[in-house]
């Protein structure tokens, strides 16, 4: 099931904290343990939180069939300037089968050439991204590796509805974002353009899917965000296309198009051959803006043909 961010961005979540120090952690001076937890549970379901820098887990959610947990990981677990980690919520199992796989992500490809693009207010919204110099059809401009990732749906494998499960991601995540993140993570990811400045609007309209599955039971998607991509603002016609390398963990930007030195770089959020109404509408409703693109701003009679070409490009061909 997708968690919808029109519902989540609505929810409103009120958490009671409790503190518990073992004695073998006063006398070791661990870190405190919190413990957090939603305040009504629904139905047999129910999330508990956690929060110790000594432990991966997260949290364990409690469904009517059974329990699973949250595990925060890194990726690659030992980071270094030319190699930066990225955090990761992820479901337990999820974590344990890619420890089993000995999963370190290759090391990131490089752009065509260095110092390609740069960050600059944009018209349209927020920092945007912009190239520094001409750059040709097909060259690779940008090559970063996401400092969050977290799951994006719940697992198939539940067996019960898992409506009552959609408040508590954020939840999850919102723990990551304050506890696990470093410092400049958090600065990083708080600086970045939303409707509303806290995690989960900034998450949900950040974000950037990753359709390529993870190893182990859970197999859907997950979503990244990215201190530079995700500044990339939204166009029906773009001029690059991102792709997703799991092997090095990286979000690459490549030119789809001739980009003249300081024009902006737009990439699609949605699937730009569907009609107009219906990807305003889902723009709308997931990242909270009007698409006001050249595309979006045609007139009716010629958003029409557009509409009717972009059909023809979305249905299935067939050759002999």
């Amino acid at each position: 099931m997708n968690l919808p961010s029109s519902l989540l961005r609505r929810a409103t979540f009120r958490l009671r904290i409790s503190r518990s120090v073992t004695s073998t952690q006063a006398a070791t001076h661990f870190p405190t343990t919190r413990k957090y937890s939603q305040e009504h549970s629904s139905d047999g379901y129910r999330l508990q939180l956690y929060n110790n820098p000594l432990h991966d887990l997260v949290g364990e959610i409690t469904i009517p069939n059974g329990s699973y947990t949250l595990e925060f990981a890194r990726f690659p677990v030992f980071p270094s300037p030319k190699e930066p980690s990225t955090s990761c919520l992820l479901w337990g199992e999820t974590k344990a089968a890619l420890l089993a796989e000995k999963f370190q992500p290759s090391p990131p490809s490089v752009p065509s050439r260095p110092g390609m693009y740069f960050l600059g207010p944009s018209s349209v919204a927020g920092t945007g991204v912009f190239a520094q110099e001409d750059i040709e059809c097909g060259e690779a401009i940008m090559v970063e590796r996401p400092f969050l990732m977290a799951f994006s749906h719940t697992p198939d494998n539940f067996g019960v509805d898992p409506t009552p499960l959609i408040p508590m991601v954020p939840e999850a995540l919102g723990l990551v974002v304050a506890e696990r993140l470093s410092k400049s993570e958090q600065t990083d990811f708080y600086r970045l353009f939303s409707s509303d400045n806290s995690v989960w609007p900034i998450m949900s309209q950040n974000s950037i899917p990753v359709s390529e599955p993870l190893p182990g039971p859970y197999s859907g998607p997950h979503n990244v965000v990215c201190r530079d991509v995700s500044r990339i603002n939204h166009s029906c016609t773009p001029n690059v296309e991102l792709t997703w390398d799991p092997t090095s963990f990286t979000v690459l930007i490549h030119s789809n198009t001739r980009i003249s030195k300081g024009e902006e770089l737009f990439r699609p959020y949605r699937n730009i051959l569907e009609p107009r109404s219906e990807r305003m509408e889902l723009l709308y409703q997931i990242y909270d803006f009007k698409c006001a693109c050249p595309s979006c701003s045609l007139p009716d009679d010629e958003s029409a043909k557009s509409d009717t070409f972009r059909r023809f490009l979305l249905e299935p061909r067939y050759t002999l």
